[in-house]
């Protein structure tokens, strides 16, 4: 008899997270030797108009939160939410196109009792607002 070898889904997941993070290292390493002047830049700059536009970042945010909480088919807390937004913020970031933020919302609303069919409805009408 011979015996299957089949790669469980965690460790497949693993995997795929694992590769995921080197390529967000790989594009982020080249980048550090300029953060230094990049945090220069902002020490140096204006504090009332950094802080305008740091609040008004944030806002955002905010705004985003509350879009779907209006727009979704269930009840969604307000901190998860916030917090989805931002790391949806980073994720649109890292793929093209934005595929990182929407697939990142899609995902928390199938995780809070959307079906994939409402989902990818609260999704696509956030996007078109």
């Amino acid at each position: 008899m011979q015996k299957e070898h089949r790669i469980s889904r965690t460790v497949l997941a693993r995997g795929i997270l694992l590769a995921a993070l080197a390529l967000v290292v790989y594009g982020i390493a080249p980048r550090i030797s300029g953060l230094h002047q990049s945090w220069r830049v902002v020490l140096d700059a204006d504090k009332p108009p950094l802080l305008v536009a740091v609040l008004l970042l944030a806002g955002t945010f905010v705004v985003a939160a509350m879009i779907y909480q209006l727009l979704a088919m269930h009840r969604l807390r307000f901190r998860d939410t916030f917090l989805v937004q931002l790391a949806c913020g980073i994720a649109g970031k890292l793929l093209p196109a934005g595929l990182g933020s929407l697939g990142l919302n899609a995902t928390y609303l199938r995780k809070h009792r959307h079906r994939l069919p409402e989902a990818l409805a609260v999704v696509s009408v956030n996007n078109i607002l």
